[in-house]
């Protein structure tokens, strides 16, 4: 029996202003049992003293730490790229985006390595990601994504207890939090979308390998902890811009994949959907709904992009 070959890989983690939920992560990474694997940290320009706390932690520990320092935040594509092709340049095996929010277990690696030596026709990858608040509820394993946009987590909200007896599930849709790719996909099929400053980069990519037959599967035995939308509670207190950014992202995004008479057909259903969501989910006046979904079709008229001017303008924004 030969044994098992320990793949280079290395995990990107995006900080900004992250410093409590960061050097926690850090801590967590600290004690995995895995031996082959580094870090780039990419710094989104952050203004609090997170860099600094991390350097310090640095100094202590046995972890293999690269930065990469951005003058202004750059936003979640664009700054994960710059990693990625430093990652590519080190010449990793695979390469995995993690969120600064989350916590892993310490054998969530060596898991991940056991199932690439077993099914190398997966080149996706990710792990069972648990809510960090509450260790035993499954927050996702990935899902199921079809043309339209639409998505589906398989698990989610669901008692760890419920996972099936076996090593992994196929799935066709991974969420940016955990995603372990394949090196050679970046460099044969492009990075990220930077389409988009914030949202949308995910659903965007999983569509894109959907079309080129890319199997991806969650790695069942391996298992992280995630808080969940810490980052966006941050940056934004109002509902109804956090909203409007997420809709716009998703509308221009399937203009870029459907067709145009397929397009504008997926729109108008979507906005049903959308205005029954935000007057009875969300308690919002149908005078305000009207005014938002005109500006949203509106503004996935005129852009094909969402950039940072664009999402500062409207994340913010009450209507």
């Amino acid at each position: 029996m030969t044994s098992n070959k320990e793949y280079k890989i290395t995990i990107i983690i995006l900080n900004w202003r992250g410093k409590k939920d960061i050097l926690e992560c850090l801590h967590s990474l600290a004690e995995v049992t895995y031996n082959n694997f580094e870090i780039i940290i990419v710094d989104n320009a952050s203004s609090d003293n997170s860099l600094k706390a991390i350097k310090e932690f640095k100094k202590t520990s046995t972890l293999s730490i690269d930065f990469i320092i951005n003058n202004d935040n750059l936003g979640f594509a664009k700054a994960n790229n710059i990693g990625i092709k430093k990652a590519i340049e080190n010449k990793a095996d695979y390469i995995m985006l993690l969120n600064n929010d989350t916590v892993v277990t310490n054998d969530f690696l060596t898991k991940i390595n056991d199932f690439i030596n077993q099914h190398p026709e997966y080149e996706i990858l990710t792990p069972q990601i648990r809510y960090y608040e509450k260790k035993d509820i499954i927050w996702n394993c990935g899902g199921k994504i079809n043309k339209w946009g639409i998505k589906k987590y398989f698990f989610e909200n669901k008692k760890c207890s419920v996972i099936p007896a076996k090593t992994f599930i196929d799935v066709n849709f991974i969420t940016g939090c955990a995603i372990l790719i394949k090196t050679c996909i970046f460099i044969n099929y492009g990075l990220l979308t930077e389409d988009f400053f914030f949202g949308e980069e995910d659903v965007e990519f999983a569509l894109r390998m959907k079309k080129y037959n890319i199997k991806s599967a969650c790695v069942l035995n391996s298992v992280i902890y995630h808080k969940v939308s810490s980052s966006v509670s941050i940056a934004s207190n109002s509902l109804s811009g956090k909203i409007f950014i997420h809709y716009l992202n998703r509308f221009i995004n399937m203009k870029k994949h459907l067709s145009p008479i397929k397009w504008h057909l997926w729109r108008y259903c979507y906005i049903i959907y959308i205005m029954l969501l935000m007057i009875f989910k969300h308690k919002i006046a149908i005078s305000k709904v009207f005014h938002f979904v005109k500006k949203l079709i509106n503004k996935s008229n005129q852009l094909n992009k969402v950039d940072k001017l664009t999402f500062d303008e409207y994340f913010s924004f009450n209507f």
